[in-house]
């Protein structure tokens, strides 16, 4: 009183109602809170996982007998179709080898059907051991069959030659690898999920990749969630397809996967930070015409630090947002900032 009677002595107007601004704002009984009233709205879970770029066939092909280089006909970097020949080792002797087989398995067949036409004359022991000869002639010119073309390495798949590890002239030794095929296109996306996260997925879903070498987004599909975890690593392996048509990814190249997944139209959702856990139960306190009230509530989903409302709110409930753990039952509340819940996780403040 004795600051506003000296300036009122002074005559200055300005002065008192600055004055009166800096006095202390009188004690109001309540606490002060921010609230927020519910809304139903879309409850969406955003993923984003690590992934690497993978090549769905990548295959090193050897020659399983070995032997001297003949030809090497591809080179690194050259684009190869399914069948067609990328080199061959020691065809050539082993070309001779099958002449020779099938001239033994010719003269054994010949011979065998010479003595079932002698009836009567041929004891069953050298039929059948004539029968046994043919067959296991036969045999050798099957094997000599395969060991000629496993002579020639053929791709199995379209896609470029990574690596080529022979000459013409070396002695290429028994499954020594010698040429490397990837298939560039489709490409896939090697992912790690974690059980939190793995109810989130469904196979089908659409995601995108992010390369940390390109800036372009490509979108692909989930095709596979793998059965169980890992056993040291404790996470599911999962894979996502996606086209490389343009071959700017390669295999190695290192990104980011993301996804969202619609679980409700028409949900409650709310920070996690509002809920409050106490020893008797889980709830948030609600503004109940000016009064605190506690509400028991039941979680759903998480949604990153957002939580879907399973139970014990509905939609128009005032809920307190800010300064609820000072709180206690039938508080008076002095409202200080209110707003709606929520718009991509956050309140719309009035």
């Amino acid at each position: 009183m004795s600051l506003f009677l000296l300036l009122f002595s002074c005559g200055s107007a300005d002065a008192v109602v600055e004055a009166r601004e800096a006095l202390p704002l009188p004690d109001v009984p309540g606490v002060r809170v921010e609230v927020a009233e519910l809304k139903t709205g879309s409850a969406v879970v955003q993923l984003s996982f690590p992934a690497v770029v993978a090549s769905p066939h990548d295959v090193t092909l050897a020659a399983p007998r070995g032997g001297p280089v003949e030809a090497v006909l591809v080179k690194v970097g050259d684009r190869v179709r399914k069948g067609q020949s990328l080199a061959r080792v020691d065809s050539a002797a082993t070309k001779q080898q099958l002449v020779i087989a099938e001239a033994q398995a010719h003269q054994a067949s010949v011979e065998y059907e010479r003595l079932k036409k002698l009836g009567d004359g041929v004891s069953p022991m050298q039929l059948l051991a004539a029968e046994t000869q043919a067959t296991v002639a036969e045999a050798n010119a099957e094997l000599a069959r395969l060991a000629l073309a496993r002579s020639v390495l053929v791709s199995p798949v379209d896609g470029e030659v990574a690596w080529v590890g022979a000459e013409r002239g070396e002695a290429a030794n028994p499954g020594e690898p010698l040429i490397r095929v990837v298939s560039l296109d489709p490409l896939q996306l090697d992912l790690s999920i974690s059980d939190r996260d793995l109810p989130m997925l469904v196979e089908g879903a659409t995601v995108q990749f992010q390369s940390q070498a390109l800036p372009t987004l490509v979108e692909g599909t989930l095709t596979h969630i793998g059965p169980a975890a890992d056993p040291k690593t404790r996470t599911f392996s999962a894979t996502v397809t996606f086209d490389n048509a343009d071959g700017q990814l390669r295999p190695g190249m290192l990104g980011r996967v993301a996804t969202a997944r619609t679980l409700d139209d028409e949900a409650l959702v709310i920070p996690q930070d509002w809920v409050i856990t106490r020893l008797s139960g889980t709830g948030v306190y609600i503004d109940d015409d000016g009064v605190a009230a506690w509400r028991d509530v039941e979680l759903g989903t998480y949604l990153g630090d957002q939580v879907i409302i399973a139970g014990g709110l509905d939609a128009g409930d005032r809920v307190v947002s800010t300064g609820a753990r000072d709180l206690a039952e039938d508080d008076p509340l002095i409202v200080v900032r209110q707003g709606v819940c929520c718009t991509s996780g956050r309140v719309d403040w009035e």
